[in-house]
């Protein structure tokens, strides 16, 4: 859902119903540019700041850089191997 200020922009919406000359409804129209939010995939409340910027950088509610913004904050561990190499997913 969009909650930020003004109307939404395109990509925030569904799509439309649209109406014939008569005001009847007629069809549904799909947004091609919509972008599902966390919430409509289904994903759970975030656990914390860095969880709320990534889950909003992922579906492009959010901008990429409040991730590194929160994570600059914050004290996280990285998983390193007997090598004191970074783990890499596989």
């Amino acid at each position: 859902a969009w909650r930020g200020e003004g109307p939404p922009p395109d990509w925030a919406v569904v799509g439309q119903w649209r109406s014939d000359s008569d005001g009847t409804i007629v069809e549904w129209e799909d947004n091609p540019e919509y972008r599902p939010s966390p919430e409509a995939m289904g994903w759970p409340e975030p656990a914390d700041e860095i969880d709320r910027a990534i889950q909003l950088a992922t579906t492009g509610y959010g901008p990429a850089e409040d991730v590194t913004a929160a994570l600059s904050g914050a004290e996280v561990a990285v998983l390193v191997t007997a090598d004191g190499e970074p783990v890499r997913a596989s």
